[in-house]
């Protein structure tokens, strides 16, 4: 990496530390330690976080605050 860093200078140090975050987010987000605390908004935060369209997060967030509801947990 630190070579890739050292070929594409600032540029590409950005772009993989902002890959790298996005990665992470996703990997959070496929997490159920991770996921099992969060409520509605924090849930739809991690879904942008990990790349997807505002559209697909919205979505992904409705189900999962339905799930929580259905579970009497917190949205």
């Amino acid at each position: 990496m630190r070579e890739l860093t050292a070929k594409g200078g600032p540029f590409a140090e950005m772009l993989l530390e902002d890959l790298l975050g996005t990665a992470r987010a996703w990997e959070m987000l496929h997490d159920p330690e991770v996921t099992g605390g969060l409520d509605t908004e924090a849930y739809l935060g991690l879904c942008l976080a990990a790349g997807y369209s505002q559209t697909a997060s919205q979505k992904a967030a409705k189900e999962w605050g339905l799930k929580r509801l259905r579970r009497n947990l917190p949205m």
